[in-house]
């Protein structure tokens, strides 16, 4: 088949995102493919270490990565102590043909020195195949951790803020306010950054 429309980076236009169309062997009935969307929601951290000057100033920054798609990345806000509250949420787009290969990176720093605190890595495929996951990540010495939501959204979750159709206990996807994500990415509030 043959893919019609903008190309996957470009999408963007008058504000709202459209899924590309693939067009099967009869033109006649194109079939549309949804990108996944995948909310990752960083909520909080604990034990925070301070940076060789005496500071803390713990940042989380993510990252998704796809074979052959733009690199899509963001950060949540800087805060000033060793149990920062976050509470940001940001809705990443997999197209579902490269979810094989595609990563989604969440790394603890300090911003006063650049350092690196801990990491965690997940596979889109994995986190397609658990759809919601709510827990406390080691992300480095002394009990540091963070508590991280990653969850599988329906396109229309994060176009439209609807509930999410499981009906969980967190509807991260429509709650979304904060998506500083660049790349193919659509905000829960359905305005494309």
């Amino acid at each position: 088949g043959q893919v019609f429309g903008k190309s996957k980076h470009s999408d963007v236009d008058s504000g709202v995102l459209s899924p590309p169309v693939i067009v099967l062997d009869k033109p006649s009935e194109p079939v549309a493919v949804r990108p996944i969307v995948i909310n990752v929601t960083c909520l909080d951290a604990r034990n925070v270490p301070t940076a060789d000057d005496g500071s803390v100033d713990p940042q989380i920054h993510i990252e998704m990565t796809a074979e052959g798609f733009l690199k899509q990345t963001a950060n949540t806000k800087t805060r000033s102590n060793s149990s920062p509250i976050w509470r940001q949420g940001f809705n990443f787009s997999c197209h579902p043909g490269s979810t094989e290969n595609a990563q989604v990176s969440i790394v603890l720093t300090l911003q006063s020195g650049a350092r690196q605190v801990g990491s965690l890595h997940k596979s889109v495929k994995e986190i397609v195949a658990e759809e919601y996951i709510d827990q406390r990540f080691p992300m480095g010495p002394g009990g540091c951790d963070a508590r991280i939501v990653i969850e599988v959204c329906d396109w229309g979750e994060a176009d439209h803020g609807s509930h999410n159709r499981h009906q969980r206990r967190s509807s991260t996807c429509a709650d979304t306010q904060v998506a500083e994500v660049e790349g193919f990415v659509r905000t829960a509030s359905g305005t494309a950054r």
